[in-house]
């Protein structure tokens, strides 16, 4: 999986937003790392309970896969915030 894919992924989960990727990231340094973390090193994060951490865990490929779909059908562009197409403000 990439890193693009990771953070596809991980913007799957609903509670997981930018404060909670942020202390992920600094934990994990990639969010290949994170998907690929115990349920156990999960929670630890601040702001990571049992819940938030079974979702990580419970990530399918399938998932991805499906939403990286619709995307290139309906002509979307995903973007995250390492593109350069990333608006500075956000």
């Amino acid at each position: 999986m990439t890193e693009f894919e990771a953070l596809v992924g991980l913007n799957l989960i609903l509670d997981i937003g930018s404060v909670r990727l942020k202390r992920l990231l600094d934990y994990f340094s990639t969010p290949e790392n994170i998907l690929k973390a115990p349920r156990e090193e999960l929670i630890r994060i601040l702001g990571i309970g049992d819940k938030i951490a079974d979702k990580i865990r419970s990530l399918k490929r399938e998932d991805l896969d499906n939403e990286l779909s619709l995307a290139g059908k309906q002509g979307v562009k995903i973007i995250s915030y390492k593109d350069d197409d990333y608006p500075e403000n956000l």
